[in-house]
């Protein structure tokens, strides 16, 4: 029988607080890192980050990383979130390209169970 590759899953988590939809997000992303996938999540808010790393176990923290995010893309509001929004986009995306191609590199060169990858 063939030994399952792992992958390296990045997402993004853009959020005001750790509601229902996050615990849903975090709870199928604990269950891809069990199933020997690692994981990391980068949030804009720190005290969604903390609270995800209370619920990691000491083992889980070696494949789950949680990384800062260093920007908020609120569309939903006012006209001025509106704004925001497309004023922040080009940040955003240029901010994505980066840290991806950098984790790329790092996992090529398996430097992926690092404790701290960003």
């Amino acid at each position: 029988m063939k030994e399952r590759e792992s992958t390296a899953i990045f997402s993004l988590l853009d959020t005001p607080a750790f509601g229902g939809a996050e615990q849903y997000m975090f709870s199928h992303l604990r269950y891809l890192n069990k199933q020997g996938h690692a994981i990391i999540l980068a949030t804009n808010n720190t005290k969604v980050k903390n609270e995800i790393i209370s619920r990691l176990t000491i083992q889980e923290r070696k494949t789950f990383q949680v990384a800062d995010a260093p920007y908020r893309l609120d569309v939903i509001g006012n006209w001025k979130g509106f704004i925001k929004f497309f004023v922040n986009l080009p940040h955003a995306i240029f901010w994505c390209f980066i840290t991806l191609k950098q984790l790329k590199k790092k996992i090529w060169k398996g430097y992926l169970s690092m404790a701290r990858i960003l």
